[in-house]
């Protein structure tokens, strides 16, 4: 009889793996043997980035059906919740999220206004929020490490410093004047083309606010007097379009080049100029290219039956593919099948990415949460004003061998 007994638990220890216990400080989700592990989508589904939001989550799905829709022999779910582009929404919407113990982390947002609102209730719950989306540079500005968010593309204050460099690099421009808004958008580029600028040995005698009810007139006249070789303009399209064509009129501005950001890389901005600059027109804009490109868009070609409007599709497949791989690197695994994943683990995994090949490019997170490749940027030439959209967006011009990898 005591033989037999001991059989059995000799038996017994080999076939089933004690529970596993919890001491990550900032609790763990248990995932059970052939239960779904479950991603929070935290998008913009309402409201003026629906669109986009849309896009996002046909990436994250792309990257989901990569490795069939599983991971670490457990079914891949993802469930959905809308921020609508608003501060007190995201916030609500992340509370929400926060009481749904079982969503490992979350995926999102588009608007940097609903993330703003989501990121401390989500850092209270321990929660991580990796974006594909968000550019607003102050959201990485952090001093916890690990951090609880962290975003595959490049914060927008990069495009400024990367037009600094084609301007002093490529057009080889001394002095450059800024025309810039109220938007803390605008206010952020200009500042840092600015000092980027000056930096390389270049000088601003001359930044200005504008808006349409400005004295443009007035303005123009000591643009004129100050003689620069560029002209930035970190605005939004009917801005832009406005201070473009009044320039233009003036033959001593005709020949000085335009410099603009992503919120200018539109067909219908070009669409509504009346002449193409004779110094050129440049806008920086997110640019994703090479084989795993390609074969990403027969992917998407195939699932969709179109072509993606924007890079941000890219930018969502390789965030979803960052988290999915901290996961399993963090992740502990019982004999039977049973996960345990630690939250603190989690954001130190996805701190510790290095050198990973995205769509992007290669992505490598910093201490801050930025994992964005660097050449995701370009700068665009808009030479063709009559440019039909079928054919949009241009081709990136400089640097040259943009590469997504």
């Amino acid at each position: 009889m005591r033989r037999f007994l001991i059989l059995c638990l000799l038996a017994l220890s080999t076939c089933a793996a004690p529970e596993m216990s919890c001491t990550d400080p900032l609790g763990c989700v248990f995932v059970r043997a052939n239960q779904p592990l479950l991603l929070g989508a935290l998008l913009d589904v309402s409201g003026p980035a629906a669109a986009l939001s849309n896009e996002v989550a046909q990436g994250m799905t792309l990257a989901l059906a990569q490795r069939d829709n599983r991971l670490l022999e457990h079914p891949l779910r993802v469930q959905l919740f809308d921020a609508r582009c608003e501060r007190a929404a995201g916030e609500a919407a992340a509370r929400e999220i926060a009481r749904t113990e079982q969503i490992v982390a979350v995926l999102g947002t588009v608007c940097g206004e609903s993330a703003s609102g989501a990121l401390l209730p989500l850092a209270e719950a321990g929660m991580l929020l990796l974006s594909p989306a968000n550019s607003a540079p102050q959201l990485t500005n952090t001093a916890v490490f690990p951090p609880p968010y962290f975003r595959a593309i490049p914060h927008s204050l990069r495009q400024a410093e990367l037009m600094a460099r084609f301007a002093t690099e490529m057009l080889q421009a001394e002095t450059a004047v800024i025309f810039y808004n109220e938007t803390p958008y605008s206010e952020g580029l200009r500042q840092t083309f600015a000092s980027t600028f000056t930096q390389l040995g270049g000088s601003v005698p001359f930044q200005t606010r504008f808006s349409p009810g400005s004295s443009l007139d007035v303005m123009l006249q000591v643009v004129i007097l100050n003689e620069p070789d560029v002209i930035y303009l970190p605005l939004y399209e009917i801005e832009a379009t406005t201070l473009i064509n009044t320039a233009l009129s003036l033959p001593r501005l005709q020949e000085i080049a335009f410099l603009g950001t992503d919120s200018l890389l539109l067909p219908s901005f070009t669409a509504g100029l009346g002449a193409a600059p004779e110094g050129g027109l440049y806008v920086s804009g997110y640019a994703v290219s090479g084989q795993g490109y390609s074969q990403f868009l027969a992917a998407w070609q195939q699932a969709y039956a179109t072509a993606p409007e924007t890079p941000y599709a890219a930018f969502a497949y390789d965030a979803t593919d960052l988290l999915l791989n901290a996961i399993a690197a963090a992740a502990q695994r019982d004999s039977s099948g049973t996960l345990l994943i630690g939250r603190a683990a989690l954001r130190q995994a996805l701190a510790e990415t290095r050198d990973w090949p995205g769509l992007s490019g290669s992505l490598t997170c910093a201490p801050s949460g930025e994992c964005a490749s660097g050449s995701a940027l370009a700068v665009f030439r808009l030479t063709d004003i009559d440019q039909p959209a079928s054919a949009w967006p241009p081709l990136p011009y400089w640097p040259q061998g943009v590469d997504g990898g």
